[in-house]
């Protein structure tokens, strides 16, 4: 984002989507840690679907199977909140 005095400024943003849905929902944040990352869904939703998909960031799968596109070493902190949320999770699967 380019600032009015010159510059660039680095913007965080969560971003999400209904399946099947063209509306698309954003919030600024303002890190990428866990904290910002379950508000912002709660939020957006208000409350949880019962599945959410997410990118590889390391607030989720800290470790991934490239090829299998599996979780090999899940955040604990993330974990135990969707645990406790009941929300279902699953990653995408990135192939290079």
């Amino acid at each position: 984002m380019r600032r009015p005095e010159g510059g660039r400024r680095k913007v965080v943003f969560f971003a999400s989507r209904l399946q099947h849905s063209l509306h698309a929902l954003v919030t600024l944040v303002a890190h990428q840690r866990k904290e910002s990352l379950v508000r912002a869904l709660a939020e957006q939703f208000d409350g949880l679907p019962l599945m959410a998909v997410f990118d590889r960031p390391k607030t989720i799968a800290r470790r991934s199977d490239l090829r299998s596109g599996a979780a090999l070493d899940w955040n604990q902190t993330f974990t135990g909140v969707t645990i406790a949320l009941g929300l279902a999770v699953e990653l995408c699967c990135r192939t290079r």
